[in-house]
C-alpha cells in the first residue's frame, strides 16, 4: 500500500477527487447546487424553492483549494491534479495551494455536456486505478453517482474515501467484508464551514435570522481575510461587502458568535471601527 495519494479528481457539481495516500492525480469538478441547499438548511437561509420545498443560499461559494486541502488532511500529493469542469476563479486558493506542493493544475473545460464531465472523470480514475500501485483513492462529488467507480478500487486493493453531499454511501451496493473496512465516506455538510462561504459586493436585505455586525470597508481586509476571521472563529462565513456605501456587513447565526466575533475584532483588527450593530 503507498504512501501517496494517487489521484485527486474534482468536478465543478461538487469536486470529485480520486487519491492514494499521496495524491497523484486530481481531476475535479465543482460541486453543483446541493451544496447551496444543504448549507442553506443548516444556516436557516431565507430563500426557498418551492419545487424543491427547501431553503438555499444562493450565494454561496466554494473555496476549491480549502476543499482540498481538507480531504488531503496532510497527506502529499505525487503527480498534477486535474480539474474537470468551470474552472474555479482565480482567487481561488487552489492555485497557489497546489503550487505550494510542488504541482500545478491541469484543467479540461466543462463542455456544455454533462456526459463530458463524467466521461473525463471516468477515464482519468479508470487510468489511475490501471496504472498505479493500489493507494487511497478520495472521491469528492456532489452526489453518489460514482460509486460504481469506488467499487471498482475497492475490488482492485485500494483504499476509498468519499467525499459528498450525501449523508451515505453505498446503500445500493453489496461489498465484502474486507471492502468495507477499507472504505470511508465524509460528509461534505460536517465539513462546509472550513471550504464554504457567501457573500455579495451588494447591497441585499440582510439575513432575516442573522445577528449583522457593520464595520468600515477597507481593501487590505479582503475577501481571503474575511474568510480567514470567519474559520479562526470556526463558524460559517456570510457576508456582504458594499463597495457603494464602503460598508462591510458581517453575519452571525448568534449572539454569543456575533459577540465573539466582536471581541476577536477589537483583539486583532483594531484599526477598523466598529459602526453600528442590527439585531
Amino acid at each position: 500500500m503507498s504512501n501517496k495519494i494517487s489521484s485527486t479528481s474534482h468536478s465543478n457539481k461538487v469536486p470529485r477527487a480520486s487519491h492514494s495516500n499521496k495524491v497523484s492525480n486530481s481531476n475535479a469538478s465543482h460541486p453543483n447546487n446541493k451544496g447551496t441547499y444543504t448549507v442553506g438548511r443548516i444556516e436557516n437561509a431565507s430563500a426557498y424553492d418551492q419545487r424543491r420545498r427547501s431553503v438555499y443560499l444562493n450565494e454561496l461559494k466554494i473555496d476549491y483549494g480549502r476543499l482540498l486541502s481538507r480531504a488531503l488532511h496532510g497527506r502529499e500529493m505525487c503527480n498534477n491534479p486535474t480539474i474537470v469542469g468551470i474552472q474555479p476563479p482565480k482567487e481561488d486558493s487552489l492555485w497557489n495551494y497546489v503550487q505550494s506542493l510542488g504541482y500545478k493544475v491541469i484543467f479540461h473545460a466543462y463542455k456544455e455536456r454533462l456526459s463530458y464531465t463524467i466521461s473525463t472523470f471516468t477515464i482519468a480514475v479508470m487510468n489511475t486505478i490501471q496504472t498505479k500501485d493500489p493507494g487511497t483513492m478520495i472521491i469528492i462529488s456532489s452526489d453518489d453517482n460514482y460509486n460504481p467507480l469506488a467499487k471498482e478500487a475497492l475490488k482492485r486493493g485500494w483504499e476509498v474515501e468519499t467525499w459528498s453531499w450525501m449523508k451515505g454511501a453505498f446503500h445500493d451496493y453489496n461489498i465484502t467484508v474486507d471492502e468495507k473496512s477499507r472504505y470511508t465516506h465524509n460528509y461534505l455538510g460536517s465539513h462546509y464551514k472550513y471550504f464554504t462561504c457567501a457573500y455579495t459586493d451588494k447591497m441585499l436585505d440582510h439575513p432575516h435570522t442573522k445577528y449583522v455586525l457593520e464595520i468600515n470597508y477597507t481593501e487590505e481586509w479582503n475577501d481571503k481575510h474575511i474568510m480567514e476571521f470567519y474559520s479562526m472563529l470556526e463558524l460559517f462565513g456570510w457576508w456582504c461587502r458594499d463597495k457603494i456605501s464602503k460598508k462591510l456587513f458581517l453575519y452571525f447565526g448568534s449572539r454569543k458568535s456575533y459577540e465573539k466575533a466582536k471581541q476577536q475584532l477589537r483583539i486583532k483588527y483594531p484599526h477598523i471601527i466598529q459602526l453600528d450593530v442590527h439585531n
